[in-house]
């Protein structure tokens, strides 16, 4: 294994950095393990292993597992690089972080991006360059009573997500959210087992996909994960009766509280969990990103 950068060219100062080979792979499980995105080992293990992911460690310390960072594609999109995971804090975690992404750039992406972020946190990442992509609302909703089903629209059923209704269920998802939002198969499924318990439902028009919810719960908290309802189908009360019947299976796995969050210029969804109950909290959250120009620039 040999350094991204020759030793020679670095700062004596700057901690040596590597990329982790395959057979090292199962080394950072451990400390991944219990990620949003990779509850699962095989995800986490086949990510790796596509080639979309990668890990960059220092190898020069007496840790069981080394400060490392964890990258790779956001969802399909191979021109954004996602920072998955960091382990690390102070000078260790900005050069991982900042190695990280002059790797990605130079193999063609155009941005990284980071996962959801305190105030604390994105404003450590601010004073490396990065700058916010979005600001996230969340939303709770304390389950006292059984919830009520909505009100069923004229010609609509709900079903449990069957695999053979994958590709219609893609095709809402991107019909409901912009190019940086849609999904793939594999973060689909990697949400759909993130929690203990899971229910993912399907609203039918006929044979017709016409919106679906993802939800989970790890005990008593229960997260409202996923919901999109295809844009020709707006405003006809399917979203409302997807939440509802969500909300009811966490109250009967033991649910007490729920929580959602969206982007803060989503008017549609922010209307929604209003009218459902949800309460604002002032806890939010950002995603912070740094484009290759900003990279170059300083570099």
């Amino acid at each position: 294994m040999s350094p991204i950068i020759d030793t020679v060219e670095r700062n004596n100062r700057d901690p040596e950095i590597k990329k982790a080979e395959a057979a090292m792979f199962k080394l950072f499980w451990p400390e991944v393990r219990g990620n949003y995105f990779f509850r699962n080992r095989r995800v986490y293990m086949d990510f790796l292993k596509s080639g979309d992911g990668k890990i960059y460690y220092m190898p020069q310390q007496s840790l069981t597992i080394p400060a490392f960072v964890l990258v790779g594609n956001w969802r399909d999109r191979t021109d954004i690089t996602a920072l998955w995971y960091v382990k690390g804090v102070g000078l260790a975690k900005k050069s991982l972080v900042m190695e990280a992404a002059g790797e990605c750039f130079n193999s063609g992406a155009e941005k990284m991006v980071t996962k959801l972020l305190g105030e604390y946190e994105a404003a450590e990442f601010r004073q490396w360059g990065f700058k916010k992509a979005c600001r996230i609302v969340l939303f709770e909703k304390r389950l006292a009573d059984r919830p009520g089903i909505a009100g069923q629209p004229v010609g609509i059923r709900l079903s449990r997500f069957r695999k053979s209704m994958l590709e219609k269920v893609l095709k809402v998802d991107s019909s409901s959210f912009d190019d940086f939002w849609r999904l793939d198969d594999r973060t689909l499924e990697a949400i759909a087992s993130s929690c203990r318990r899971n229910v993912f439902l399907v609203a039918q028009r006929g044979n017709q996909v016409v919106g679906y919810a993802v939800a989970g719960a790890n005990g008593s908290l229960g997260y409202l994960q996923r919901l999109g309802v295809e844009r020709g189908s707006h405003g006809q009360g399917i979203g409302r009766l997807l939440c509802s019947a969500v909300l009811r299976t966490l109250y009967d796995m033991g649910t007490t509280v729920v929580m959602v969050n969206t982007q803060e210029d989503n008017q549609v969804g922010l209307r929604l969990y209003d009218k459902l109950g949800f309460r604002e909290l002032l806890d939010t959250r950002y995603i912070m990103q740094y484009e290759a120009n900003d990279y170059r620039r300083v570099s």
